[in-house]
C-alpha cells in the first residue's frame, strides 16, 4: 500500500512534464537561452603542464597523445570536462599507488597552466585533491581553505535549458570541503557519479497542472557527451532546498525520490 501511495504521489509531481510546451507562451521559451555558449576555451600552456605532470611522477613522453587530447584536442572540450578528464587520466596512471594527495602548489599550478579556470581565484582556494580506494573503487576528494566554496558558472551567466515547460537555469556550484565523486568511462563518454557534498544553485522546476520552483539541487550523475560541449545531468532536490524554501508536505515526501535528467551545456 505504501509503495502504491508513493507511485501515485510521484505521478502527481510528474504531471507537468506531460503538458505540452506548445500550450505555454512561445515568448517565454524564446527568452530561454538554450544554446548559450560557454566562455571561449583558452589554449593550455603545454610546456608548463608537462613540467608539472613530470613533477607528479607521470610519464609525459609515453602519454603525449593522451595529454594533448585532454587539453588541446579536437573537437574542443569544455574546461569542466578537461578537469575531469585530467583526473581520470591521473587515476589510470596511479591506481596502484593510492592513497595519493596532490597538494599546493601542484594542484593550483596544473589547473592554472592548463587554463582549466579562466581566473585563478577558485583554484587558489583548493588546498588539495586526494585519490582513495573504497571497496576496490577509486574516489576523488577535493578540499578547500573554507568549509564551503561557491563558484558562479559561465562568468556569472550560468546555463539554461528548457525542461518541464520551464527555463532551467544552472547558476552556481556550491561545493563543500571534502566533496567527492567517482569517475568512469563508458561508450566514449565520461561519467562523474556518486557525488557527495555537491550542490547546484539556480532556478529549476516545472510549469503546468502543478507549478514547482526549486533553487537547490544536487548532482547524482554527470555524463559528458563525447565530441560535444553538452552533458546529461541527473539530479535531485538537495536537502538544503527544504532548509531555505517552503514546500508542501507532498513535495517533501517524494521530492528526493524522483531524480530528474536534463541535457545542458555546462562549464565553469
Amino acid at each position: 500500500m505504501r509503495r502504491i501511495l508513493i507511485i501515485i504521489l510521484a505521478f502527481s509531481l510528474l504531471i507537468p512534464t506531460l503538458v505540452s510546451a506548445e500550450e505555454l507562451s512561445k515568448d517565454i521559451r524564446a527568452e530561454c537561452h538554450e544554446l548559450q555558449e560557454p566562455l571561449p576555451v583558452q589554449p593550455a600552456n603545454m610546456l608548463a603542464v608537462d613540467r608539472i605532470l613530470k613533477d607528479l611522477g607521470l610519464n609525459v613522453k609515453a602519454n603525449r597523445k593522451k595529454i594533448d587530447w585532454i587539453f588541446n584536442g579536437k573537437p574542443e572540450k569544455t574546461k569542466m570536462e578537461q578537469f575531469f578528464q585530467f583526473l581520470y587520466f591521473f587515476q589510470q596512471q596511479k591506481e596502484t599507488e593510492t592513497p595519493i594527495v596532490i597538494g599546493r602548489p601542484y594542484i593550483t599550478d596544473i589547473l592554472v597552466s592548463a587554463k582549466v579556470f579562466t581566473r585563478r581565484t577558485f583554484p587558489d582556494r583548493i588546498t588539495s585533491v586526494k585519490l582513495v580506494k573504497e571497496g576496490g573503487v577509486l574516489r576523488w576528494q577535493i578540499f578547500f581553505d573554507q568549509d564551503e566554496a561557491r563558484y558562479p558558472l559561465n562568468d556569472g551567466n550560468g546555463f539554461e535549458s528548457w525542461e518541464h515547460n520551464k527555463c532551467q537555469h544552472i547558476q552556481e556550484l556550491v561545493l563543500h570541503s571534502g566533496f567527492s565523486f567517482k569517475i568512469k568511462e563508458f561508450g566514449g563518454d565520461l561519467y562523474i557519479y556518486d557525488f557527495e557534498g555537491t550542490e547546484v544553485y539556480g532556478s529549476f522546476g516545472a510549469r503546468g497542472v502543478l507549478n514547482l520552483d526549486v533553487n537547490y539541487v544536487e548532482f547524482v550523475k554527470v555524463q559528458f557527451l563525447s565530441g560535444t560541449k553538452m552533458a546529461k545531468i541527473k539530479s535531485r532536490v538537495a536537502n538544503r532546498e527544504y532548509e531555505h524554501n517552503s514546500h508542501t508536505f507532498l513535495f517533501k515526501l517524494v521530492g528526493r525520490l524522483i531524480p530528474d535528467t536534463s541535457k545542458h551545456r555546462i562549464d565553469w
